[in-house]
């Protein structure tokens, strides 16, 4: 799909010849969009078979317009589906290290087809809407267990706009103001690198060429995801005098699936290493056990550096990669 903030393109004769592409294909495109088995948007199961949809695409257009409309709607489901395990699995990897080393863990979820699995992991489940949920629903929950901190891992998972911002932004919001009308002051949220506001603030010093050049791919790639992380994280910085949170930002780079090698690189990093989700698990716990971070914002991506002292550096050194960017 043509749209100028997705691309890395920057001469306009790149732009015209897409535009053409577009109005020329838009018919093709609808097609390939809307007959998706995961509709994009709204995830809906399409009434059509593959089989159904493959011949009606043929007959339309053609054998090989068919296959790349084909291979557009198996692109979507995997883009989508790795969405969707974002923050799920993080939160699963930290919940058996947390259990592991004797904490409860009480885990806030939508779906009571989670329980068995949560349960499994030795997670206590609370099965609570984060989107229909009132500030005072959630403060009441979690006043209801007192916890020592209030871990957001949370998302909407690749769902439509207006849920990536009904969770992602005002559904953490929602939790910042809840956890502390709770009375709970340790707060440790999930964002990733490079929010920031890229339009009105510099381009961090430390980045090179390769970073932007990810940065560019990022936003392009999920641009209302980072815009309602920006938003959530902007709030919890700039209304902190107000919640008085001990807060910690833990901003990964790009998730892998990898076992955790327990070292990483924290701080002021370059963006294109990938990193374990279980590693970012253990950042976490690092965080909860160094209350120097509190107050800190920084990225975590694949490295050399054991994890405690990664985070150990950054503590000390009050590494912050959100100030000034926000």
């Amino acid at each position: 799909e043509y749209s100028p903030s997705m691309l890395n393109w920057d001469n306009e004769e790149d732009h015209t010849q897409a535009k053409e592409a577009f109005e020329k294909w838009k018919g093709f495109h609808e097609d390939a969009i809307n007959s998706t088995e995961l509709k994009p948007r709204t995830h809906k199961k399409a009434e059509k078979t593959d089989e159904q949809l493959f011949a009606e695409w043929t007959e339309k257009y053609g054998e090989e317009a068919a296959k790349i409309i084909q291979q557009t709607v198996a692109d979507n489901i995997k883009d989508y589906e790795h969405m969707k395990q974002f923050a799920i699995k993080v939160a699963r990897h930290l919940t058996t290290k947390l259990v592991a080393s004797s904490y409860t863990v009480h885990s806030v979820i939508r779906k009571e087809s989670q329980i068995p699995e949560l349960e499994a992991l030795g997670s206590k489940p609370i099965v609570q809407s984060i989107e229909k949920s009132s500030v005072n629903d959630l403060a009441a929950t979690i006043k209801k267990h007192s916890p020592n901190v209030v871990i957001w891992s949370a998302g909407a998972g690749g769902g439509s706009p207006e849920r990536t911002k009904a969770v992602d932004h005002e559904g953490a919001i929602k939790v910042f103001d809840a956890t502390a009308a709770a009375g709970v002051k340790r707060f440790i949220i999930v964002s990733a690198v490079d929010i920031r506001d890229r339009g009105n603030k510099p381009t961090p010093e430390w980045y090179n060429d390769d970073d932007n050049a990810v940065s560019k791919r990022m936003w392009g790639a999920i641009g209302v995801y980072c815009e309602a992380k920006l938003a959530a994280d902007r709030d919890l910085v700039t209304q902190n005098s107000r919640r008085k949170l001990d807060y910690t930002i833990v901003r990964p780079g790009s998730l892998n699936t990898d076992k955790g090698s327990g070292k990483v690189a924290a701080g002021k990093v370059h963006l294109s290493n990938s990193v374990s989700r279980e590693d970012i698990a253990e950042v976490i716990v690092q965080c909860i056990k160094n209350p120097s971070t509190i107050g800190l914002a920084f990225d975590v991506v694949g490295g050399e550096t054991s994890i405690p002292q990664a985070i150990e550096e950054v503590a000390s050194q009050k590494i912050d990669t959100f100030e000034g960017h926000y």
